[in-house]
This record gives structure tokens, sequence and C-alpha cells, in this order.
């Protein structure tokens, strides 16, 4: 994997110079986990099974790379299964958009299936999409579709890597999608409900490739990669996951952190934090949803903020009376201005789930466009 890495380098200078064209893989704009081993090792599958030598395959992971530092459970596992940082392509390492218009781009989307923001413009180059997302997408011939609610979008693409008898699937890639997969279900927790039988399946079958590999140790140790973030500041911990939501000129931003409300809110610093994605993203609310496990038990809360009173209790009285995600809220206290804090008694509802919910109050919402933070 990390030789295939070092030479895709050399596919970003050739197409520079007009020489090859690139069969791209790329991950959510959060560049979460499951995006980045998603993308890696089904790019890499695309390079081994490939039969053409006209287009190269290239893994992009959708963040800048001066935001790599932030993904500490990526890194930890990247590292922890022999992979050079240095060999990594981020989405500013080169022009998507110019090899769209130049015919000589190909797309595959993994861990979502509709592109967002500008790079909406690219969608005649999409020709699969791999997701376990809520559906977005229009069907279409022109694009392969492996689509299923799981709990890992890395146990659609292991799925594939399995089944394909070409395809020489290693212990080390092996170990990227167990680690992967056992973060997206919480170690397969029921108590999470984000299992299901394919993603215990596939587990099984990758694990027949590493006996001994301790799962449990494994998921503690990304877990506790996670988890750090002693040496981000409260604009980063917001940055470290995040996906916004847009209907029209609103937009809502969402960030997932693996801290309490209680801890994250401690600080002078945390309303300019807020206010800071706000103005960069163009968006007038950012709904923080935390997640912590504690003995295997899943804990989650959500902080609703706005920098106007009125379009924070909006939202929040939607997700309160939400009566098909049910997210059993309870009001927490917060000293924050114009925030609201609940616990979420409904632990299986990831942002996975909540964020069609904000969708749909997007679509629905009555808030002005005047109201939009746009300083």
């Amino acid at each position: 994997m990390d030789d295939f890495l070092k030479e895709t380098k050399t596919f970003l200078e050739e197409a520079a110079q007009g020489d090859k064209n690139l069969h791209v893989v790329i991950g959510n704009e959060s560049c979460d986990l499951d995006s980045v081993i998603a993308a890696l090792t089904y790019s890499y599958f695309l390079h081994k099974t490939s039969a053409s030598d006209s287009i190269h395959s290239l893994p992009v992971l959708n963040i800048p790379r001066s935001q790599s530092h932030l993904k500490t459970d990526s890194n930890f596992l990247l590292c922890h299964t022999g992979i050079n940082p240095d060999h990594l392509t981020y989405r500013d390492d080169l022009d998507l958009h110019d090899l769209h218009q130049k015919g000589r781009l190909s797309l595959t989307l993994v861990d979502h299936n509709v592109l967002v923001g500008s790079n909406v413009s690219l969608e005649e180059s999409v020709t699969m999409v791999i997701d376990h997302h809520q559906l977005e997408r229009k069907p279409s011939n022109k694009v392969k579709l492996v689509h299923e609610l799981v709990g890992s979008c890395c146990s659609l693409v292991a799925g594939i890597l399995l089944d394909s008898p070409e395809f020489p699937l290693t212990p080390q890639i092996a170990k990227m999608l167990i680690g992967t997969i056992l973060v997206d279900t919480v170690n397969t927790s029921p108590e999470a409900g984000k299992t299901t039988p394919y993603d215990q399946e596939m587990l099984g079958r990758l694990m027949w490739l590493t006996p001994d590999l301790d799962t449990e140790k494994l998921f503690d140790d990304i877990q506790q990669a996670k988890n750090d973030v002693s040496a981000l500041s409260k604009r980063e911990i917001l940055e470290k996951d995040q996906k916004q939501v847009t209907h029209g000129n609103q937009t809502v931003v969402m960030s997932s952190i693996s801290t309490s409300l209680q801890t994250f809110l401690q600080g002078s610093d945390v309303k300019q934090a807020l206010d800071s994605v706000l103005h960069d993203r163009n968006g007038h609310c950012v709904v923080v949803m935390t997640m912590q496990v504690e003995a295997g038990v899943p804990h989650r809360e959500i902080l609703v903020y706005s920098n106007n009173e009125r379009i924070t209790q909006e939202l929040a009285d939607f997700l309160e009376t939400d009566k098909e995600v049910q997210l059993d809220l309870q009001p927490l206290p917060c000293d924050l201005q114009y925030s609201l804090a609940y616990s979420q008694g409904n632990v299986k509802a990831s942002r996975k789930k909540v964020l069609p919910l904000v969708k749909s109050f997007l679509e629905k919402s009555s808030v002005p466009q005047d109201h939009l933070y746009l300083s």
C-alpha cells in the first residue's frame, strides 16, 4: 500500500503534464477516519485490478494539507499500519476543476453520495459511489452505485475487496478496515445501535486475515488518539470532524467532537471559535454533537448555537419535537449566549441521522435571509 501511495506522487506529475488521466477516489468533506480509509483502500484496489494504462487511480483526502494534524485518529491508524504521511494527497495538492474541464477526471465518491459546495460542478465526472448514508443522489445509468445503510462505509469497501478473486487483500489492509469499522460501530456496541449484520460479516471475514489481532486494543488505541485534542484549539476541535448543510442561502455547520459539552464550553475562547466557524462557512447556526464512550457505553450531547436567539430557538425546537428520529433531548444548563444545550437520550442517533433532520429544518424554515451570519 505505501509503495502505491509513494507512486501516486508520480501520477500527480504526469497528470500536471497532461500525460495521464486520473481516477480520483475521495471521501466527504469532514475527512473522518471512514472517508480516509475507504478512499485509500478502494483506490489501491482500482490500481491493482485496472487493466487500463491510460488512467491512474489516486486517493485524495478531502481537506487542505494544513488541516492534516486535526485527524488524530486517522494519523494514528495510518502510522500504526505503516503508511508514510508524506505520501498522502490532499485536496489542495491538485486542481480537480481543471482536470474536469479538460475531460481528464473520473471520480469515485466514498462515504458520501452527493457533491457539495463548489464541487457540485464536478458531477459529470462522477462514475461510482460507495456510501452508507441516506441516499440523496438521483438514479443515473452513468454512475455505479453501491449503497446500503450499514455502520461503516469501509464495510462496503471490504465487501468489494473480499469478493474480488484478483485482489490480494493483505493483513495490512485488513487491519486498516477492521480498525475503521470498529470505530464506526463503537466496537460493535449494541447500545450504540450502529452495527448491522453486514458489518459483523465483514469483520469476521477480515479477521481471517489477521487472526492474532487484538481488536479491543486496536479500538481503544484509535479512540484514545481520536479523543486526544490536548494540542488543539477550540476552533480546531470544531474543525476536526465538520460538515455543513445548505439549503438556498442558509447553512448550518455540524461539528462532531469527542469531549463532553462541559469540557468543551470551558474557557473564554469558545464563543470566538463558534463565531469564527460561522463567519468562515457563511453560516447562521452551529450544531455541536458530542460522543463519549464510558465502559463501553456511548453518551451523546447536542449544542445549538447562533448569534441570533430566534434562530437558535427555532432549530432547537425542531430537533426537540421531531417525531421521526426522536432524539429524546433533555435540557442542560448552558451559560453561553444564544445557545441551548441538551443531553441526547437516543444515543443511536448519530450525525448521520441528525444531518437529514437539519436539512429538513432548513427546507421548512421561516428564517429570513437577512438573519444569516455574514459579517
